[in-house]
């Protein structure tokens, strides 16, 4: 829902979850960025064979942009893997969207604040773009013998995959509004918990830079597999593969049965309400929010489902690289604390849910708040 229908929380009421404060969500941003970046540099190592970030950003401290300019290409640059180029065009990117969100906030809608909703359409829609960015660069190697044909099949499938995910949200996201001029509601709450000054802070740091890196970095295994089709052994796709695609397409279609509930529940409460149509008595529409279907067993069955389907991505490095455990969760990792955690996004919703609806605290008490179970009685 974005801040054009936003439905106000209750005067003087209390949510019953705890949010982050402005030094908490700073803190947590810096981390972000920060872990991501020193685990992709740590891993290859600065000046190793693989990602040198020095490549792209080498003499930028001095004031030469050579090495810069030769990165604003989609062909390969001498030096630079495919990996390294596409964290230099997440930089870029990122400072790009920042000044966008400064203008459209400032001059265009002259909102006395930036606009964070540039991030919001970004997210839906990046994440295919990285891995069919890995793929295309894939296809130039195996074209020239440095990488095997099953590389390409494991690029390709999950460059398919991330395509049907961004359609599908894309498409959910456009329905509700996002595309219409609105924000996501929750900054409207948290710009009224932060002085102007602040929320630029938080734009920049959180919004900006913590987001799009989280998007790069679910994308990580992508580049994990793409890196590890250099060593000149066979990649073909096998079981792990099979797996992670059906686990998929399962919470894929999960998460669009959960958002199509929300969707329909949602249309229908406004209608009604438009209308002049009473809600009947003891009904969830009635006590505001929906408590049927997937969000019976569930409280965020949509977040569950976006957290686990990139979790099911992972599995194609674990695939590539023969390691259960390698860097590229980083991205799902701190994807995972963005959302589940105390103090995470979970607990933001529910703070302002709570705030609205008197009935909240009682479906948090019967049900799961994560991961999909039965409702207590």
């Amino acid at each position: 829902m974005t801040s054009l229908e936003y439905e106000q929380p209750l005067i003087g009421s209390k949510g019953t979850r705890v949010t982050a404060t402005f030094s908490e969500a700073m803190l947590g941003g810096f981390m972000g960025i920060g872990v991501i970046f020193s685990a992709w540099g740590q891993v290859y190592g600065y000046g190793g064979n693989y990602v040198d970030f020095s490549h792209c950003y080498g003499g930028l401290p001095q004031g030469d942009l050579s090495n810069v300019k030769k990165c604003f290409t989609f062909e390969r640059v001498e030096n630079v893997h495919a990996f390294e180029h596409l964290v230099f065009y997440v930089t870029v990117l990122m400072l790009v969207v920042f000044l966008g969100s400064l203008i459209l906030g400032h001059i265009v809608h002259k909102r006395g604040t930036a606009d964070p909703s540039l991030v919001d359409r970004l997210w839906s829609i990046v994440p295919a773009v990285y891995c069919s960015f890995l793929y295309y660069r894939a296809t130039l190697e195996i074209a020239d013998s440095n990488m095997d044909a099953g590389t390409g099949h494991r690029l390709l499938l999950v460059a398919v995959l991330t395509t049907c995910w961004a359609t599908r949200l894309t498409w959910n996201f456009a329905r509700k509004g996002g595309f219409s001029g609105g924000e996501d509601y929750r900054w409207v709450v948290v710009q009224s918990w932060m002085t102007k000054f602040q929320f630029e802070c938080f734009n920049l740091v959180f919004i900006v830079g913590g987001q799009l890196t989280v998007l790069i970095g679910i994308c990580t295994p992508a580049g994990a597999a793409y890196l590890a089709g250099f060593d000149k052994q066979d990649h073909s796709i096998n079981s792990i593969d099979v797996a992670a695609t059906a686990c998929f397409l399962c919470h894929l279609y999960l998460e669009y049965m959960a958002d199509n509930e929300m969707f329909t529940f949602q249309t229908n409460k406004y209608a009604n309400k438009k209308a002049g149509v009473k809600a009947p008595k003891g009904s969830e529409e009635e006590d505001g929010f929906i408590q049927s279907g997937m969000w019976s067993v569930s409280r965020h069955p949509n977040y569950y489902s976006e957290v686990t389907l990139w979790w099911t991505i992972y599995l194609f490095s674990v695939a590539a690289t023969g390691e259960l455990f390698n860097f590229s969760c980083i991205g799902v990792v701190w994807l995972t604390v963005l959302f589940v955690p105390p103090r995470g996004s979970l607990d933001m919703t529910e703070s302002i849910s709570s705030r609205k609806y008197s009935k909240y605290e009682s479906y948090q008490e019967k049900v799961s708040r994560f991961f999909p179970w039965f409702a207590s009685n």
